[in-house]
Formats: structure tokens, sequence, C-alpha cells
């Protein structure tokens, strides 16, 4: 097999799995922006904290978390709903995981996975704290072509707080302070899974006709998707090139390329376009 045959084809197995969020279960929706509880799940900055993001594969980032004196490297999935580690990494942790729960990607497939009861680790200096964090084997999904991966950072980490996606700086900004809604920040449905422990986003999407909900998911690489009911149903008008016109959440109408798929949304909007836009999202509401 040749160096490019490879390349390709752990290609197309990274963008068969990617293209599924991990562990997103979308079981509630809230809104509305209530004083910030930060006991469970969250970072706990001073201040504005940049946390600094690495080139993975195409779009995709990843983040190094520190657990005491040791190092590991995390894949950032805003879709991915429950931040994980593998169980060797666990293991390393004295953590025998327990309990079972399910979450569902993208297409409607579940997948199971078990907790250990706390996490506290830092990123790029910043204190995090999870209790109780998933622990599911992505190593075993991953091409042996690309780096090994030690687990996912989920939004679940960043609740009560106000998280800027900036892919094209290569990092997350993390702040906590004021009352009011930070300018530009996008209007969200909180997705918190079959147990109300996962959190992932989903953004308003204005087509040519109702508003839809578009999952962000920056472990998606193939592009901007939709489900096939918003082009059956003419929520949208596709033109001759598979480009759309979209209005996401409070910015100017724009054209995106699309790939229309069967999925549990109306659509997807993955790492095509966090990198084009730093993306802000206002966590303090999210449920506990």
């Amino acid at each position: 097999m040749t160096a490019i045959s490879s390349r390709r084809r752990a290609q197309t197995v990274m963008q068969g799995w990617l293209a599924c969020a991990l562990l997103t279960a979308l079981a509630g929706c809230t809104a509305g922006h209530p004083a910030p509880a930060l006991e469970r799940g969250s970072i706990r900055p001073p201040s504005a904290v940049h946390l600094a993001l690495r080139p993975y594969f195409r779009g995709l980032r990843t983040v190094e978390m520190r657990i005491g004196d040791a190092a590991f490297t995390l894949l950032v999935d805003t879709a991915g709903g429950r931040t994980l580690l593998t169980p060797n990494v666990a293991a390393k942790l004295g953590c025998m995981p327990r309990g079972r729960e399910v979450g569902y990607r993208m297409n409607g497939d579940s997948v199971a996975f078990r907790t250990c009861p706390d996490l506290r680790a830092s990123i790029s200096g910043m204190a995090l704290h999870l209790a109780p964090f998933a622990v599911f084997d992505i190593a075993a999904l991953l091409p042996k072509e690309l780096p090994a991966l030690d687990g996912v950072l989920a939004l679940d980490a960043f609740r009560g707080q106000v998280v800027t996606l900036d892919w094209e700086r290569n990092e997350i900004v993390v702040s906590g302070d004021g009352d009011g809604v930070p300018p530009g920040a996008v209007p969200l449905r909180f997705a918190t899974g079959e147990t109300g422990g996962a959190l992932s986003v989903l953004l308003p999407v204005q087509g040519a006709l109702d508003r839809m909900w578009f999952l962000l998911d920056s472990g998606n690489v193939r592009g901007t998707l939709l489900d096939r009911h918003a082009v059956s149903d003419e929520f949208v008008t596709i033109a001759a090139d598979s480009t759309v016109r979209l209005t996401v959440g409070n910015t100017a109408a724009e054209v995106l390329p699309v790939i229309v798929d069967d999925i549990n949304f109306d659509g997807v909007l993955g790492t095509h376009y966090l990198q084009a836009h730093a993306v802000t999202l206002d966590l303090r509401g999210a449920p506990q």
C-alpha cells in the first residue's frame, strides 16, 4: 500500500467516525440564563483564560490536559456530550469504571459507556473539575495512522462559563465574568442527554422556510450537513452547486456548501464552519 493510499484510507475511516457525534444524546432543551452553579462539571477561571489548541487532522483540534505531572491529549468535540477518558487512562488514575450510560451518534447509533466518579485536572494552567466523567475506548475506533488520543473534551466541562471557539487562532477563550449576554453570543438550545449529564448545543439557522436548529460539532470534518427532511420539506433551497443560503444565529446570511445525509438533526455545523467563524457560546444557563 502506498503512503497516499494509507492517508486516504485514514481520512475515509476518520470521516466516517468523526462525522457522528461520539456521545451526544438529546433528551431535553432549556432556555434562559440563571446564575451559574459551578459545583459539578465546570471550569473556574479567575478571568478570561486562553486554552491553547493544537491541529490534529484536517480541521480537528486537540487540547493538552494535565493530571498531576502527566499530560494527556484530548480531542475537542463540542458534540461529544460528555468529557471522557480511555479505560487505560482511567486505570492510571486508579479508577475502576462502573455503571452504564447510553448516548447516541448523530445517525442514531447508540454508544454505551461507563463512568468514573471524579476528575481533577488542568488545561493551560486552568483548573478543571468533573464529577463524574465518562470512560470509553475511542482508541479502538481510530485509524492506526493517526496519533493516539487519551480522551475527548466536551462542552460539559464548561458549564457556567462563556466560551469562544476560535479555530483560526487555535484557542478557546473561557470567561464567566459579567451578568449580561456577551457581544456576539449565539442563541442556543442545550441538549443534555438521556440522563441529563451531557451537554451539547444547537444553533438557530434560518433557511428559506422555518427556523432550523443545527448541532455544533467540532468533531465533524465532512462539512455542513443537512438532513434529508430539510430538503424534501423545502426548509432550504439547494443551488446547482450544492450550496445553500443560511443565516446562523445573529450573523449575516451566507452561502455554505452542504452535504445531504440521514441524521437526527436539521443540520450540523462542523470544522468547515469553525475555521471561518469564531463562535461564542454562553453556557451560564446550561442545566446542571
